[in-house]
């Protein structure tokens, strides 16, 4: 499609918040300069905020063709984004995410790679102390142990193709785009990089909100091993995980003199731990 006003009636823009007030507002603001955004659908659908999440959204139903979808009953990653499906009208949903920003041009680069059956847009993964206009910022694609997979924050996908493969599962409460990349793949569908569709992905800002973001990551890697490790190979190495604990203890010595070593050191904690208590969980010795 030559013209983003020629293909961005197409497309609902979906945004799961869940207390998203300090950071919504920078989303919509990003859409509402993309060119050809007055014909698109965007549907916030608010998962249950005790913030101002709601008031902020409904500020701007004036500036898009926006809608506000009660979600609080639909608690969860998956759940939140196959209720707001349940809402769009448009052949095409575009999945984004309350706490990122779409980078200019997006839209219209998201147009040009249509009618793929799934886009996935690339992130400049800003770290917590630099500049969102830093142009040293690699972009980057979504991969998952040596597969290619699709980030919710920046992936288009046809509705036909996402009731296809049945939508997000409900059963995974982490790792939920990881888990419906791989059912794509199991259905021979092709997920088509658009590798000037960027978003600006700010890093975690606390030490411990990166640990907890780790811990639940590798703990559903272990859910994802016992699902889908006999369908695909994903890229292991026990080895090192043994070489990361032996390491945790001589690097504590370092995490108590630097923030950033600090931050490392209990992201690894976190990872390493949850993949041990996911072992546990799902039966599946994955470490």
């Amino acid at each position: 499609m030559d013209d983003a006003r020629d293909g961005a009636e197409l497309i609902s823009i979906v945004i799961p918040a869940l207390n998203a007030a300090a950071t919504l507002g920078a989303q919509l603001e990003a859409l509402i300069g993309e060119h050809g955004i007055e014909q698109c659908e965007v549907i916030v659908a608010d998962n249950g905020s005790t913030d101002d999440t709601v008031a902020v959204a409904m500020r701007y139903r004036g500036r898009l063709d926006l809608t506000l979808v009660d979600a609080r009953e639909h608690p969860g990653r998956s759940a939140v984004r196959n209720e707001a499906v349940r809402h769009v009208t448009r052949p095409y949903i575009a999945f984004l995410d309350a706490d990122d920003a779409v980078c200019a041009g997006w839209l219209p680069t998201i147009v040009r790679h249509l009618p793929a059956p799934v886009v996935q847009g690339g992130y400049r993964r800003v770290p917590r102390h630099a500049s969102a206009d830093d142009r040293n910022v690699t972009v980057r694609f979504p991969s998952y142990r040596g597969v290619q997979t699709i980030a919710a924050g920046n992936v288009v996908i046809e509705k036909r193709v996402l009731d296809l493969v049945g939508g997000f599962n409900e059963q995974y409460r982490y790792r939920v785009d990881v888990e419906l990349a791989i059912r794509l793949h199991l259905a021979g569908i092709p997920i088509v990089i658009a590798e000037d569709a960027c978003i600006l992905y700010r890093e975690r800002g606390s030490a411990r909100g990166a640990m907890r973001q780790q811990y639940n990551w590798e703990k559903a890697a272990v859910q994802l091993q016992r699902d889908y490790g006999d369908r695909i190979e994903f890229r292991h190495s026990s080895r090192n995980s043994l070489k990361h604990w032996a390491l945790l203890v001589p690097h504590a010595i370092d995490a108590l003199r630097d923030d950033e070593d600090r931050r490392r050191w209990l992201a690894d904690l976190g990872a390493l731990s949850g993949r041990l208590v996911g072992s546990l969980t799902y039966r599946t010795l994955f470490l």
